[in-house]
């Protein structure tokens, strides 16, 4: 199985000032310290509400905040594109691949327990993926075609592909429920999951607070060495807190410990002035969003934009870097292809390539192929975005970049669910412009755009590529997951110029003096549970 190294991407001046920029960290971009500091209680600000902590609902901002502490899993992920770590699963490996199924065979600990004292085994987790795959809360769960019960302690997972990291993706989605327990409680386990996991909920307060307290009889004390796991504070509290400015607020009052996902341009509130230095009191880290922006071009048979040249005239005529000063204020990263370096596969030395007008507008290029290209610069070009602010001001950067080319767009913007139903229509667009991103790997943000297997032969913005599709396949193929296949897939994505890809965004996570480390799951949410103090 072939390992992931994972780094925080850190900006060199802010990493001189920043109290969190320091040379403890270790490989998978935490510290090496989590036990350094304990605290007796600790209050997380959230930007919404779970509305439930069932274990079968769909993923939210409030239940993607409040999960890691609420349950456990049979695998953790240690921060976005790290390294897995079992913690109710003891191992895993590869049994078996043939005919379409590859199964896994899994070992759980013995003695996991549950709050109420319940033993939790298979069965459990059969009984979890048999309930929620049927729900379609999960898409994911459609790659586990049985769970298989040998034992108490060991089962098999049939799936029905391979892909890289699927496997860990599907078991740290598995959460540590007995049934026994939940059927026991039945609705009021919304409120008060009674879980395997080191803390348990002892207060729900909707559009308020969610209160849990460390457990004393912890199953895994000696035993659960997954860093996500542990409990450096007695009590966490999750604040309900909607409004980013009241958020900031409650942090600078000393409401809240730490608030998660600071968008650059509200950084400055806790900078000092003169060396952009946090100031006294507060602790920051920083990040790159998994979630990276990019302009896909409508490949469509009867669209304009199926024509090469005019893909790359529009590309060579919008300056990304430019973008990332004006909308990002610098702080995020011009790309220099469809997606970012936050990933484990990336590869750095992509930097060294030529891309299009990130580092600067090539209009006599762009005026070259636009000529070549044939198009008529009479017709309007239709440009769609989400209702974002942020995605609306750089279509609006764009917009003015392809007027100077001597193009006619039109900005339209809608709201999300109207704008995907829009991206499936070809007849709709012309160019849109949206965020894609995944969890672990590039090479699976890849696969929900551009593999042409998941949508009748075409990408999501209509390519038909058979090089294409055979590079993006030995991408994902955890026996063929190389620098050199990613490098293959890259090249020619970025040659063909069926999409630009335009910045990944740096964002920040704050706390006050009481933290000394910040420790992340894979989804960039803080488990403060296990984060480091100084008291």
């Amino acid at each position: 199985m072939m390992k992931k190294v994972f780094a925080l991407i850190l900006a060199a001046a802010l990493c001189l000032s920043f109290g969190a920029c320091n040379s403890q960290t270790d490989s998978t971009g935490n510290g090496g310290t989590p036990d350094a500091g304990r605290a007796s209680e600790v209050v997380v600000g959230i930007a919404a509400d779970p509305g439930t902590l069932d274990p079968f609902v769909a993923s939210n901002t409030g239940n993607i905040a409040t999960y890691q502490t609420v349950y456990e899993h049979l695998l953790y992920i240690n921060g976005m594109g790290g390294e897995p770590q079992p913690s109710i699963a003891k191992s895993y490996e590869l049994e078996s691949e043939s005919n379409g199924q590859w199964v896994w065979a899994f070992e759980i600990n013995e003695g996991v327990k549950d709050a109420d004292g319940n033993t939790y085994t298979a069965n459990d987790v059969k009984w979890y993926v048999d309930t929620i795959k049927p729900l379609g809360v999960d898409a994911n769960m459609e790659y586990i075609d049985e769970i298989e019960v040998v034992d108490d302690t060991h089962f098999k997972m049939h799936l029905n592909a391979s892909q890289i990291g699927l496997v860990e993706l599907l078991a740290s989605s598995i959460k540590g429920v007995v049934r026994e327990t939940y059927e026991k409680y039945g609705n009021e386990f919304a409120k008060n999951p009674v879980t395997t996991a080191h803390y348990q909920v002892s207060k729900y307060t909707t559009g308020s607070e969610i209160v849990a307290e460390k457990r004393d009889d912890y199953w895994g004390e000696n035993v659960n060495k997954a860093l996500q796991a542990k409990a450096n504070v007695d009590k966490i509290t999750f604040k309900i807190i909607t409004d980013a400015t009241q958020m900031d607020i409650a942090l600078q009052n000393n409401e809240v410990d730490m608030i998660p996902s600071v968008a650059s341009a509200d950084l400055f509130d806790f900078l000092n002035e003169d060396d952009l230095s946090v100031k006294d009191g507060f602790f920051a880290d920083d990040y790159l969003r998994g979630a990276t922006l990019i302009m896909f071009f409508n490949n469509s048979e009867n669209n304009a934009f199926a024509n090469e040249d005019l893909r790359k005239a529009c590309a060579y005529a919008v300056d990304t870097g430019a973008i990332v000063q004006n909308v990002l204020g610098g702080q995020g990263t011009a790309l220099c292809t469809v997606g970012s370096e936050c990933f484990g596969d990336f590869q750095m030395d992509w930097y060294d390539d030529e891309y299009y007008g990130r580092n600067g507008v090539n209009l006599d290029k762009a005026k070259e192929l636009l000529t070549s290209s044939g198009f008529d610069t009479s017709q309007e070009i239709r440009i769609i975005t989400e209702t974002d602010n942020t995605i609306v001001r750089v279509a609006q950067i764009v917009d003015s970049y392809l007027r100077e080319l001597g193009l006619n767009p039109k900005i339209e913007s809608y709201e999300a669910a109207l704008y995907e139903e829009m991206c499936a229509d070809p007849d709709a667009w012309d160019i849109f412009i949206g965020y894609r991103g995944a969890g672990d790997y590039l090479a699976n943000m890849w696969r929900w755009t551009f593999d042409q297997e998941i949508r009748d032969g075409f990408t999501a913005n209509f390519v038909h590529d058979e090089e294409l599709q055979g590079y993006l396949k030995a991408c994902l193929d955890p026996n063929s997951h190389t620098p050199e296949d990613m490098t293959k897939f890259k090249n020619l994505l970025n040659d063909k110029c069926y999409a630009y890809g335009i910045f990944a965004q740096k964002m920040y996570v704050l706390g006050s003096k009481k933290v000394t480390e910040f420790v992340f799951a894979e989804n960039w949410s803080i488990v403060p549970g296990a984060c480091s103090y100084n008291f």
